[in-house]
């Protein structure tokens, strides 16, 4: 059985605003705007000053300190690998 060859027909892009993709104007999407009272943006753009490095210990911190709280809740400590 033959295989087909890859088509390369150029795929004619889509224009945003198609019937098919309605078009948002910047802060006019509701749902968005929503979810937006809710954020503390300053926590995130305080985070992005940091660099990946600094970002990943910080949660690393995070995860051993959540993993300890979790085993004095069980009634007990679990100790990790340190």
């Amino acid at each position: 059985m033959d295989c087909c060859p890859l088509d390369s027909r150029p795929i004619p892009a889509r224009q945003a605003g198609t019937p098919d993709e309605p078009r948002f104007e910047p802060g006019s999407d509701p749902v968005i705007e929503l979810y937006k009272q809710h954020v503390d943006r300053t926590l995130l753009v305080e985070n992005l000053r940091h660099t990946h490095d600094e970002r990943a210990r910080r949660m690393q911190a995070f995860l051993r300190a959540l993993d300890s709280l979790r085993g004095h809740a069980r009634g007990g400590r679990e100790e990790g690998p340190e």
